[in-house]
C-alpha cells in the first residue's frame, strides 16, 4: 500500500469511526476529539470496539481507547496497522 492508498483508507476509517463514536457516545464526534473527555467510558470503549469489529473485521485491543491521545486520527492508524499486519 503506497502512501496515497494509505491515506485514503484513513480518511474512509476516519469517517466511519466518526459515526461510530457519534452514535456510541450520543453526541457529535470530530477526528481530534479525545475518547475520555467526550465521556467515554469502559462500557462504551467495548460498545465502539464491537462495532469496529464489525465494520473492518479486526480486534482492537481495549486499551487503546484509554491511552493518550485516544482520538478517531489515532484508532484510524490502529485499525490500518492492524489490518497490514503492523504492531
Amino acid at each position: 500500500m503506497d502512501e496515497t492508498e494509505k491515506g485514503l483508507f484513513l480518511a474512509e476509517c476516519e469517517e466511519r469511526l466518526v459515526e461510530i463514536w457519534t452514535e456510541v457516545l450520543n453526541h457529535t464526534t470530530r477526528r481530534a476529539d479525545d475518547f475520555l473527555e467526550q465521556g467515554g467510558d469502559s462500557l462504551s470503549a467495548m460498545l465502539c470496539i464491537s462495532r469496529i469489529r464489525k465494520e473492518f473485521g479486526v480486534d482492537v485491543p481495549l486499551l487503546t481507547f484509554f491511552i493518550e491521545p485516544a482520538t478517531v486520527s489515532s484508532l484510524a492508524v490502529t485499525i490500518h496497522d492492524l489490518l497490514h499486519g503492523h504492531s
